[in-house]
C-alpha cells in the first residue's frame, strides 16, 4: 500500500492544515467555478480533507466523482492512477478488502507511462496544501516536464507555484526580469496562446502597460469563465476606476454579451460615482450613475437570475432618485433569492428614502405606505439575522415614524443590549423618547411625560458620554433637562455650546434659536431671549429655524413698543437686505417709522 501515489502517501501532516473547514469550502468553490479538467484534482483534496476529519464516506464519495471528472473529460488511462490509488488506500482504511483489490487491479492494468501524470497531480495537489510544501510541488512539476515539457497543465502548475513562492519573499520585490515564474508563465503563453489563465496570472507581475494588453486578451477570449473573472478581479483590485473600464470597455468590443464585463463595467461607475458623493461632489456624479444603470441593466438583461446585479442596479436607480423603479427590482431580486438578508435590508433602506423624501417635502400623509413597507423589510431582516443592530435601528426609527413609539423604544433597548458603546444607537432611542413626551405634552399630559423625560436624558447622556463632540445629542440633552426643570444644566450645555464648540452654520443656527426658546418659555428672559433670535438670523442659511426667528422676533416688534421695537425692524431690514430674500421686511419698517 505504500507504494500507492496519492495524497494519502505522500506525507501530508494533519498538523500542517490550519484550518481544514476553510480548506474544504474553498474547494468546493473552485470546484464550482473552474472547468471540469481541474475538478479531479479538487475533489482528490476534498476526499483527503474529509478523511482528515474523519468522514471517510464523503472521501469516497469525492473520489467517485474524481473519477466521473476523469470520464467526463476523456482524459488518458494514466491520468487516472491517483484516482484508483486513493480509492485502493481508502477502501484499505476502512477494511473493504474486496474493493482494495478492484482498484490496486485498476492500478496494475493502466500501461501508460503513469510517472508525468502522478508527478504533475503531485504538484498541483501539494500546491494546495500550503507554503511548507510549495518546494515539493516545485520539484513533482520539473520531473512532470523532464518528461512532457509542452504539457499545459504542468507548465500552468509550475508557473503558479514559482509565482506563489515569489510571492512569499517579503524581503524585496523581484523585477519581472527576474523572475522565474514570468520566464515560465511567458513559457506557458507561447506554447498555448489561448491560455487565458497563465495570461491573467502573468499580467500581475508585468509593467502596467503590458499587463493591461493581456487582461483585455484574457477578458476577450474568456469573458464568461468564472474562474478567469476572478483572477481578473485580482487585478483590478490594483487598479482605479478608470483604468478598469478602460480595459473592459476594450473587451466588451469583443464581447459585448458577456454578463461579468457589463456588471463589473457598471460597478466600476458606482465606485466613480460613490467617490464623487463622498467627497461633497454629488452634482458631478450624475453622469456616472446614468451609465451604471445602463450596465448594469445589460447584466440583469443578459442574465435575469443575477441578483447581485440586480441589487447593484436597484441602488443605482435610488441615487437617481427614481425610487419606486430601486424597490421595484429589489422585489425582484427577492422573489428569487426572499432569504437574503442584505437584499431585505437594502429594500428597507430604498422604502426609507421614500418616505423621508416625502416627509421632507410635507407630503407625510403619502408617506405612510412606504413606512409600513419600511417595517416590513427591515422585520425580514432582523428574523434572519437577530444580531443586525443596524437594520433593528432603521426598525426602531420605522416604528417610531409609524407612531408606534413604544415599539421603537423597545427595539433600540434591545439593540442596545448588543452595543452598548454604540453613540448612534443611544442618542436615537434619546430622540424617541423625546418624540414620546412631546406628544404627551402637546395632547395635554404633561404629568405622563415625566418618566420618558428621564429616559430621554439617560440616553442623550449616554450618547453625549460616548461622543463628547456630538453637539446633536448635546442640543437635545439641554432641551430634556430644560423639561425636566434642570435649568443650570440645560444653560450651561447651550452656552458652553455657542462658546466653545465648533458648531457648522446651520448647528450654530439652530443652538440659537432653541436656547431663545429655552430663555423666552423656561427662564421668562425676553430680552436675552431676542439677542439669541438675532443671532439665529443673522445666519444666512436658509431654515426653518431662521423663518421661525424672525416670526418671533416680528412678534416681540409687534407687541412692544419702544426700543426693543425699534431696534428689531432695522435689524430684519438690515438682515433681509443683505440676503435679498425674506419678507422685504425693510419696506414694513419704513411704513412703522411713518405711522
Amino acid at each position: 500500500m505504500k507504494e500507492l501515489e496519492c495524497l494519502f502517501t505522500w506525507g501530508v501532516e494533519k498538523s500542517d492544515m490550519k484550518d481544514l473547514d476553510t480548506l474544504l469550502e474553498n474547494h468546493l468553490h473552485r470546484v464550482s467555478v473552474s472547468p471540469i479538467r481541474y475538478h479531479a484534482t479538487y475533489f482528490h483534496i476534498l476526499a483527503f480533507v474529509s478523511h482528515l476529519k474523519g468522514d471517510d464516506e464523503a472521501a469516497l464519495d469525492y473520489l467517485h466523482k474524481a473519477e466521473d471528472a476523469l470520464i467526463k473529460d476523456k482524459r488518458d488511462e494514466a491520468d487516472f492512477v491517483v484516482t484508483y490509488s486513493s480509492l485502493a488506500w481508502i477502501h484499505n482504511h476502512l477494511g473493504n478488502q474486496k474493493d482494495k483489490e478492484f482498484y490496486l487491479n485498476q492500478v496494475k492494468s493502466i500501461r501508460q507511462d503513469t510517472r508525468p501524470a502522478v508527478h504533475g497531480e503531485k504538484g498541483w495537489s501539494l500546491m494546495k496544501m500550503g507554503p511548507k510544501y510549495y518546494e515539493k510541488s516545485k520539484e513533482s512539476f520539473e520531473k512532470a516536464l523532464e518528461i512532457k515539457p509542452e504539457h499545459l497543465s504542468y507548465n500552468m502548475g509550475y508557473g503558479v507555484v514559482l509565482y506563489r513562492m515569489e510571492d512569499l519573499d517579503m524581503e524585496y520585490e523581484i523585477q519581472p526580469e527576474d523572475s522565474a515564474a514570468v520566464k515560465q508563465l511567458r513559457k506557458t503563453t507561447a506554447l498555448h496562446p489561448h491560455f487565458t489563465e497563465a495570461m491573467t496570472l502573468l499580467a500581475v507581475k508585468l509593467n502596467p502597460q503590458e499587463s493591461r494588453k493581456l487582461v483585455i486578451k484574457a477578458l476577450s477570449l474568456s469573458p464568461n469563465e468564472k474562474h478567469i473573472n476572478e483572477y481578473v478581479l485580482n487585478y483590478l483590485k490594483k487598479c482605479s476606476p478608470e483604468e478598469s473600464l478602460e480595459m473592459i470597455k476594450s473587451a466588451l468590443v469583443q464581447s459585448p454579451t458577456s454578463t461579468f464585463l457589463n456588471l463589473k463595467a457598471g460597478l466600476c461607475y458606482k465606485e466613480k460615482y460613490m467617490q464623487l458623493i463622498m467627497s461633497g461632489r454629488r452634482d458631478e456624479a450624475a453622469a456616472d450613475v446614468k451609465e451604471c444603470i445602463r450596465f448594469l441593466s445589460e447584466a440583469v438583461r443578459l442574465d435575469p437570475s443575477n441578483t447581485y446585479a440586480m441589487m447593484n442596479l436597484a441602488e443605482a436607480y435610488a441615487e437617481d432618485q427614481q425610487l419606486q423603479m430601486a424597490v421595484d427590482i429589489f422585489k425582484k431580486a427577492l422573489a428569487q433569492n426572499p432569504n437574503s438578508d442584505i437584499l431585505n435590508l437594502k429594500a428597507g433602506l430604498c422604502y426609507k428614502k421614500k418616505y423621508m423624501q416625502l416627509i421632507m417635502s410635507g407630503r407625510r400623509d403619502e408617506a405612510a405606505a412606504d413606512v409600513k413597507e419600511c417595517i416590513r423589510f427591515m422585520s425580514e431582516v432582523v428574523r434572519l439575522d437577530p444580531s443586525n443592530t443596524y437594520a433593528m435601528m432603521n426598525l426602531a426609527e420605522g416604528y417610531a415614524e409609524d407612531h408606534q413609539l413604544q415599539r421603537a423604544v423597545d427595539i433600540f433597548k434591545k439593540a442596545l443590549a448588543q452595543s452598548p458603546n454604540s453613540d448612534i444607537l443611544s442618542l436615537k432611542a434619546g430622540l424617541c423618547y423625546k418624540k414620546k413626551y412631546v406628544q404627551l405634552i402637546m395632547s395635554g399630559r404633561r404629568d405622563e411625560a415625566a418618566a420618558d423625560v428621564k429616559e430621554c436624558i439617560r440616553f442623550l447622556s449616554e450618547a453625549v458620554r460616548l461622543d463628547p463632540s456630538n453637539t446633536n445629542a448635546m442640543m437635545n440633552l439641554a432641551e430634556a433637562y430644560a423639561e425636566d426643570h434642570q435649568l443650570q444644566r440645560a444653560e450651561k450645555i447651550f452656552t458652553n455650546l455657542i462658546q466653545e464648540c465648533q458648531l457648522r452654520e446651520k448647528d450654530k443656527q439652530h443652538c440659537h434659536f432653541i436656547y431663545g426658546k429655552f430663555l423666552f418659555f423656561k427662564r421668562n428672559d425676553e430680552d436675552r431671549s431676542v439677542e439669541q433670535y438675532k443671532e439665529a438670523y443673522k445666519i444666512q442659511v436658509y431654515s426653518g429655524d431662521r423663518k421661525k426667528a424672525g416670526e418671533r422676533l416680528r412678534q416681540v416688534a409687534t407687541r412692544k413698543h419702544g426700543q426693543m421695537s425699534n431696534e428689531i425692524w432695522p435689524f430684519l431690514a438690515a438682515e433681509d437686505e443683505k440676503s435679498n430674500k425674506g419678507d422685504d421686511l425693510a419696506s414694513e419698517f419704513s411704513q412703522k417709522v411713518n405711522l
